[in-house]
């Protein structure tokens, strides 16, 4: 069994210094929970200022990889409802920013 984590740049471990894999891996929380249980790999897939969307899209892509196994632990760290995800055209890829914008706030729920 693996523990696969998601989530944002708290999951991540953003900020901690040394900011080095290795340190960061094994004081954030899903190091933390990799070290008082018992598991093959521990693989950390959060993105720093990722959005509810993208963590959902990151998801949706785990399940359909072939890393995937129904016998893994998944963590999920949840983030601000404010960030958004957009698709950057010249990278090919997520953007994620957050808004500040009162009435988008207000239209969210």
């Amino acid at each position: 069994m693996d523990l696969v984590v998601f989530g944002d740049s708290w999951t991540y471990g953003d900020e901690l210094i040394p900011d080095t894999p290795i340190y960061r891996n094994s004081v954030n929380i899903g190091g933390l929970v990799n070290k008082d249980y018992v598991f093959n790999q521990y693989h950390n897939l959060s993105v720093n200022g990722a959005s509810l969307q993208h963590i959902i899209l990151q998801i949706l892509t785990y399940i359909n990889s072939d890393d995937y196994s129904p016998d893994n632990l998944v963590l999920v760290g949840l983030t601000s409802p404010m960030r958004r995800l957009r698709f950057n055209n010249l990278s090919k890829g997520p953007t994620n920013s957050s808004t500040h914008d009162w009435s988008e706030y207000c239209n969210y729920g």
